[in-house]
Parts: structure tokens; C-alpha cells; sequence
């Protein structure tokens, strides 16, 4: 299989959904409670200037419990959300044929929940295989991973990055009914936040490889020569092979996605 699609779902799994921002917030908690009334000790009169203090006092309350709770966004049915994402995503700067798929988010989850548990969702995601082969040097009998072939990764880094991370965690968290039920279609039950932190506990974990990676070739397929990196999962050795600066730029991107995610889902 051809290395570089992972990081280009991972990427397209956040991206895919960006609709959602031109939905309104769902904060956690914002359902607006009637507002307390106050308990004023007051001269038996009250004087003009006390009573406009006190409405725009009642004014300034209510602007900002209508900021703090905005309204929850209407998601559509699952079965009819392509037309939607596609409408959504118009102006961003996507390749047209990622957007050409059907069911999007349901292949959103199968490759969320694919990555959870460390395997490669191949037939989901192939679509996304870099066109050009695995560039590798041989050194006589040796052969090492080429790092020129990291910049293969690296505009899909680029294009992750134009999406703040709070931004995307909020609109992960906004769709997480759509992806509950989609997941439940796959016959499982479980919840958002416990995928996505199997997820990102992978990518946290990752070794940046600074040194040369030696390769062997028992086969057709090329294999890590360091029994410690080959026993990784499948998930773990394509992200690998993007290269130690893109590691970093993606670890440091999950980071900051899940302090705003898990204090959002449950």
C-alpha cells in the first residue's frame, strides 16, 4: 500500500466536517436559566436615576446570557448530510474530489474508529494515496527511508493547520449526534470522546525519529528493520514515515484539539 493517505484522513476526517461552523456554538451547558431576581433594599422611593441604573443593569444581563448560550445547531437527518457538508465546505479550500464521496460522515467514523483501534481504513481512505511511489535510498545491501519523501506529508499538514484546533473540536463536539449514530450503524456503542482520546493517545505517543530509518525488503513490501518500530500498529508506522517535524506539528495540533474537545463531550 502506498504510504502518505493516513495523515490525509486523519487531516480530512477534522476537515470534512468544517461545515459546521457556519452553524451556531453548542457551548456545554447552555441552556439559559430564568435569570435570578435580585433582592434590592431600596428608600420607600426611588429616585429616576436608581431605576435606569437597575434596567440597564437587567439589559446588560440579558446581552450577556444570549452571548453564552447561543442556540444548538439543527443538524440534519444522517442519511441526507452529504448535500449539506458539501453546501458548507464551498469556500474552503478543499480538493473537489475529497467532497465527490457519498456518506461522508459515515466514512468519517469508520476512520475514526479504524484509527482508535490502530488499524489502516484502506478502503475508506484510498482515494487519498499519493500518486508517486515510496522513495527510499539503498546504500548498497542497505536501505534506509528517504527523508526527501517526508514533504509528501506536508501540505496536508498545511491545509490542518488553517483549521484552528478549538475550532475543530467544537465542531467535532456540535456533531457528535450525526457521529453516535453513525457509529452505531457499525454496531458500536460507544461515546465520541472515548474514540477520539484512543485516537490522540496514539499520535501523543509517537516517536520522533530524527536518525536515518533503516528499511528492510523481505518482499515486495518495505518493513522497518528495527523490530520495535515494525511491532507498532499499522496506524502508528504510516504516521511514522511523514517524518519527526510533521510528528511534531501533528502531536502539537492534537494537543491543543483535545484541551478544548474533552472538556466539551462526554
Amino acid at each position: 500500500m502506498r504510504t502518505g493517505f493516513i495523515l490525509a484522513g486523519i487531516g480530512a476526517a477534522l476537515i470534512v466536517i468544517l461545515g459546521i461552523q457556519f452553524w451556531p456554538d453548542n457551548e456545554e451547558g447552555s441552556e439559559v436559566k430564568p435569570p435570578l431576581e435580585a433582592e434590592v433594599v431600596t428608600p420607600a422611593a426611588t429616585s429616576p436615576v436608581q431605576e435606569a441604573a437597575v434596567q440597564e443593569a437587567v439589559v446588560q444581563r440579558d446581552e450577556v446570557a444570549a452571548v453564552e448560550a447561543p442556540p444548538a445547531p439543527v443538524l440534519p437527518p444522517l442519511r441526507e448530510s452529504d448535500g449539506w457538508v458539501r453546501e458548507a465546505l464551498a469556500q474552503w479550500p478543499l480538493p473537489q474530489d475529497w467532497l465527490a464521496r457519498e456518506a461522508l460522515i459515515e466514512r468519517f467514523s469508520v476512520v475514526l474508529q479504524n484509527a482508535a483501534q490502530g488499524r489502516l481504513p484502506r478502503r475508506q481512505l484510498s482515494f487519498l494515496a499519493p500518486s508517486e511511489g515510496f522513495p527510499v535510498i539503498k546504500q548498497d545491501e542497505v536501505i534506509f527511508l528517504d527523508p526527501a519523501g517526508y514533504a509528501r506529508y506536508t501540505p496536508y499538514l498545511d491545509l490542518l493547520e488553517k483549521l484552528p484546533p478549538a475550532t475543530a473540536a467544537q465542531i467535532l463536539s456540535d456533531m457528535e449526534p450525526l457521529v453516535l449514530e453513525a457509529f452505531a450503524l457499525l454496531g458500536e456503542r460507544t461515546t465520541l470522546r472515548s474514540v477520539v482520546q484512543a485516537t490522540a493517545s496514539q499520535i501523543e505517543v509517537l516517536p520522533e525519529i530524527d536518525t536515518p530509518v533503516m528499511l528492510v525488503q523481505p518482499n515486495v513490501m518495505y518493513l522497518y528493520a528495527d523490530p520495535a518500530l515494525e511491532s507498532r500498529s499499522e496506524f502508528d508506522k504510516q504516521l511514522l514515515r511523514m517524518g519527526p517535524d510533521n510528528v511534531r506539528r501533528l502531536k502539537a495540533y492534537m494537543s491543543e484539539f483535545m484541551a478544548t474537545f474533552s472538556a466539551q463531550t462526554r
